[in-house]
């Protein structure tokens, strides 16, 4: 099957353009089968309370678009939104085909001061099969990987908005590329299917809290990556467009257990995971709970 994940340019603002970008690129595609977006690709990954201005009744908005764009392209396309519903914020996923919406998942452990955190699920049913669908940070934690062990998917996505450190000319540091690479090397080996990593590129604003202060010297670099169970890597660096072909006509299955660091998937910083983000977290979901119904 053919795919096409794109690196969307987090710099242009705007729904309507950032829809018009996005077909712009889906025609550059001809011929793809299955279109892959970054994590709120709607809006653009804004971190800050600036996306409140993007949210979505029950997602429809682009719940339409993405169904207009499957039916133009005779496509199916994943893609991020901002999901307001019953005076919440989710940060939500979906996946459309011409016939409709296959299925949408919220982000479990999203930016704490500005979606609302729970328990969600992670599979979306398709006419292609199980898809597994890990928004950016979800895919990192435990809570993705007990979410999909036990449902054979046949396809694993990652829609990220990861955010790298850069070098002084502005090149991403290969440890970073090295991280993105043992996330999906892990996926595609323990559950024996292809996983696909979308990433956006260009400038973000700095997150709130301590770790927003960490980030120094932080764009969105692409890096967008195919990973195969027999441990191929397809990387396409910073292109806008990145094509390739996949097989998903098999479902996967739970070959191997995925050993966790308490809670994560990699080692990682221990002053970071278990005094800063704890506090960032229950700061944030202070400001959550104050300032949804305020702004």
């Amino acid at each position: 099957m053919k795919f096409a994940a794109l690196q969307l340019d987090n710099s242009i603002r705007g729904v309507e353009k950032r829809f018009l970008m996005i077909e712009q690129l889906i025609k550059q595609a001809n011929g793809v089968q299955f279109v892959v977006l970054p994590e709120l690709s709607t809006p653009g990954y804004i971190p800050t309370y600036e996306i409140w201005n993007y949210k979505e009744s029950n997602g429809e908005l682009t719940k339409t678009w993405a169904i207009s764009m499957a039916k133009k392209y005779d496509v199916y396309i994943g893609c991020g939104y901002v999901d307001y519903s019953e005076g919440e914020y989710y940060n939500a996923y979906l996946i459309a085909n011409k016939n409709g919406i296959c299925g949408t998942v919220y982000k479990e452990e999203p930016e704490s001061n500005i979606f609302k955190r729970g328990k969600f699920p992670h599979i979306i049913q398709t006419p292609l099969g199980k898809i597994a669908v890990g928004i950016c940070f979800d895919s990192h934690r435990e809570c993705f990987y007990d979410g999909i062990k036990n449902e054979d998917p046949g396809l694993i996505l990652l829609p990220h908005a990861w955010a790298m450190s850069v070098d002084d000319a502005g090149a991403v540091k290969q440890e970073n590329i090295a991280k993105t690479d043992f996330l999906g090397k892990t996926y595609a080996q323990a559950f024996g299917v292809p996983v696909v990593f979308c990433n956006a590129i260009g400038a973000v604003d700095r997150m709130a809290g301590i770790t927003g202060t960490l980030m120094k010297n932080y764009r969105l670099v692409g890096q967008s990556s195919v990973y195969f169970p027999n441990g191929m890597i397809t990387n396409f660096g910073q292109h806008q467009i990145c094509l390739f072909d996949i097989d998903i006509s098999n479902a996967g299955k739970l070959n191997e257990e995925i050993p966790f660091y308490g809670t994560y998937i990699d080692k990682g910083s221990k002053l970071f995971r278990n005094i800063v983000l704890p506090l960032d977290i229950r700061k944030g979901i202070k400001d959550y709970k104050r300032y949804k119904g305020q702004l």
